[in-house]
Formats: C-alpha cells, structure tokens, sequence
C-alpha cells in the first residue's frame, strides 16, 4: 500500500469515528431531552392538580388543603431549581448539532473523498475542521443523562451502527 492510500485510509477511519461518536451523542442527548421534557409536563400537572386540590379542600380540610399547598410549593421550588425545560431545549440544541456534525463527516467520506481523493491535504484539513467543531460540541453540550446514554448503548448494540439514523428513540 503507497502512502497516500494509506493517508486516505487514516481519514476515512477517522470520519467513520467521527460518525458514529455523533450518532451516539446525538441520540443520547435526544433521549435526554425527551426525559426533561416529560419530567417538565409531569411536574406542571401534578403542580397544577396539588393546587386546584388545596383550593378545593381550604374550606372543608384546612390541614389537607395545607398539605397539598405544600406539596405545590415543594414541587413549584423543584421545577425553579432545576429547569427541565431549559436542560431539555439544551439537549434538543446538541442532538441536532451531533446529527449535523455526523452529516458533514459522512458526506466528506462518501462523497468528497471520490473528488478530492487526489488532494490529501485538502481532505486533512477538513477531516481538522470536523475534529474541531466535534471537540467545540463537547464542550458546549450538556451532559446527557446516564439513563439517556445507557438507553442508546442498548438501542445501538442491538443494530447496526449506519442504520442507526433511522431508529427513533
């Protein structure tokens, strides 16, 4: 094997790299998100229902109508706190910048590298350019949930990894 063939191969490994880190980072994060999102919907209503129960009962169950305004002030202080819809708009973010950063890597594979295969370098320095948007993302991500990476870690394994684009979470 020559040298620029071997080049070309270290590329196309690294692309394929690239690739399957985003897959897996773009499903977790939408996993993530479809978590905050459904803890955010969860807590609104059960908010909502301690409420409406507490105003319903003032009259008839002073002390229930004081436990359930409690609960509501509980879980009002909880859903403050810890924002799932602000985490949940965040992992949404990442899942669709992993899914166009594993885009961008496949296209240069299967389709650039058939045009620019005679120009290493120019492929190099796209494969760096990649690399760098993959390191920025981390970064600038929010941490999927470790129930969200182990749910994709089971998906993932049960299939193949280029087919994963069409499974849904």
């Amino acid at each position: 094997m020559d040298k620029k063939q071997e080049i070309l191969d270290n590329i196309r490994n690294e692309l394929r790299r690239i690739e399957e880190e985003a897959i897996y980072e773009e499903k977790s994060h939408s996993s993530a998100y479809d978590i905050w999102s459904k803890f955010h919907v969860i807590f609104g209503v059960t908010i909502g229902l301690f409420s409406v129960g507490a105003g319903m009962r003032a009259s008839q169950e002073p002390t229930l109508s004081l436990w359930l305004s409690s609960c509501a002030a509980i879980a009002t202080v909880m859903l403050t706190l810890l924002k799932p819809d602000e985490k949940a708009s965040g992992h949404k973010v990442a899942a669709s910048d992993y899914q166009a950063l594993g885009s961008k890597a496949r296209i240069l594979r299967v389709v650039h590298m058939l045009s620019l295969s005679a120009e290493t370098s120019a492929l190099a320095e796209r494969l760096d350019l990649l690399s760098e948007e993959r390191s920025r993302l981390h970064r600038s991500s929010p941490t999927p949930l470790a129930e969200a990476y182990r749910k994709v870690q089971q998906a993932l394994s049960r299939e193949d990894i280029s087919d994963s684009r069409e499974q849904s979470f």
